[in-house]
């Protein structure tokens, strides 16, 4: 017999309030890592990377006169 009105949540659910914190530290930790890996590239070849607050780089290659 089946029904429209089921009340109970599925076996499989999982309560997304349960898994937030552990998954913003593990967010948090990849950021980092990837910071990480992007500094190693930048000291790797050498480049004068300049940095914003946003945490974008930037890298003036050729200055044009006007």
């Amino acid at each position: 017999m089946a029904s429209c009105g089921q009340t109970e949540k599925p076996k499989s659910y999982i309560d997304p309030e349960k898994i937030k914190e552990p998954l913003i530290k593990v967010n948090h930790q990849l950021v980092g890592n990837e910071a990480e890996d992007i500094e190693n590239y930048i000291a790797r070849y050498h480049w004068k990377m300049e940095k914003t607050g946003t945490g974008l780089r930037y890298f003036i290659y050729k200055k044009e006169m006007v």
